[in-house]
């Protein structure tokens, strides 16, 4: 069996929460180097791990010849100066969302690695959510009829912190906390908001445009985008912070023939998404069954698949680079107050 060599680069939450337990599962991969600029955290992964390279500079990592391919969980600022080398160097790339800070740097990620001839994917998780496969195949198949709206919610609640204290309780290092709207407004969304930019993207297809407006009282805000497609159907996204709940995060689907209404819960946990089909002129509620969640091992098997296979990977770089334009004209839009088109 062939096994492709990973070097994994950034051993933070994301690292030591999902890839580096999900890289020693896969059979055929070969976590072979670890490399965080806290070179400590990266050597004290590598012994609980047994990993046997440890460095503390990406670019030594990349210049090791016997690695086939990286994992990037760096923070979002650091992904296109690590991603470049990496193309250049002939590594092909999982880099967790987003691609990169800017629309520039993500339209020159693409370009770096199709000269390079490196795969890139995306690390858009919930792609990998079998329920939500299950309901787009829903969608694909005719069942929902002619689609009219999409709508999804994501929130941040007050229950944030206590998951984490549940998730969060062996992972070592402090790491860097993600910024507050008010400190940094752009990587907020596109650390957060992208995933549900891909996924209406995913299931609704081009956005034609969209128009955005936010209601903002201290570290709190509600942001509401309503899109048009380019299939003429419509959407709306809400994005909030605080809202006093347990986790809150939906996907709902109307179509001519019968709607979709999903639940997600939090990502860190295992906990399957609750999908359900109703369908008016069968008669009808389905859903899947689903005993766990296995969506970011999931989507690294399907990664190295493609490296084996010598496919392309999706997310690729152009869907994670159509996500992050939904992004900019969400924060164009609320600097204009005006509908704003998206090429």
């Amino acid at each position: 069996m062939m096994k492709v060599r990973i070097g994994l680069m950034g051993c933070g939450r994301m690292a030591q929460r999902f890839h580096i337990k999900n890289l020693l599962l896969l059979k055929n991969a070969d976590l072979a180097a670890l490399c965080d600029k806290d070179e400590e955290l990266a050597h004290e992964m590598a012994s609980k791990y047994n990993v046997k390279a440890v460095y503390g500079d990406s670019v030594e990592l990349l210049n090791n010849e016997e690695i086939d391919a990286v994992v990037i969980t760096t923070p979002p600022k650091s992904h296109f100066g690590i991603l470049k080398y990496a193309a250049q160097a002939g590594k092909h790339i999982f880099v967790e969302k987003p691609l990169a800070d800017t629309l520039e740097e993500c339209q020159r990620a693409i370009e770096v690695c199709h000269s390079n001839r490196v795969k890139l994917m995306v690390g858009f998780m919930r792609r990998f959510d079998k329920e939500i496969i299950w309901s787009k195949e829903k969608m694909d198949s005719g069942d929902l009829g002619k689609t009219i709206v999409i709508n999804s919610t994501l929130s941040h609640v007050s229950t944030y912190g206590d998951y984490l204290k549940k998730t969060d309780a062996d992972i070592v290092g402090e790491g860097q906390p993600s910024p507050s709207f008010r400190e940094d407004m752009h990587l907020f969304l596109i650390n957060h908001l992208v995933h549900h930019a891909d996924i209406m993207r995913w299931v609704g297809g081009p956005v034609k445009r969209l128009l955005a407006t936010g209601i903002f009282d201290g570290n709190n805000f509600s942001l509401t985008v309503i899109l048009r497609f380019v299939n003429k159907s419509a959407g709306h996204m809400q994005f909030n912070r605080l809202i006093n709940t347990d986790w809150q995060e939906t996907l709902v689907v109307h179509g001519t023939k019968g709607s979709l209404y999903i639940k997600m819960f939090f990502p860190y946990l295992d906990t399957p998404t609750d999908a359900v089909f109703v369908s008016h002129e069968l008669g009808s509620r389905i859903s899947p069954l689903a005993v766990v969640n296995t969506m970011y091992k999931d989507e690294l098997q399907y990664f190295l698949d493609c490296i084996i296979k010598d496919v392309k990977p999706e997310p690729d770089g152009y869907q994670a680079l159509e996500a992050q334009k939904i992004i900019s004209a969400i924060e164009e839009s609320l600097e204009r107050e005006a509908w704003i088109d998206i090429d």
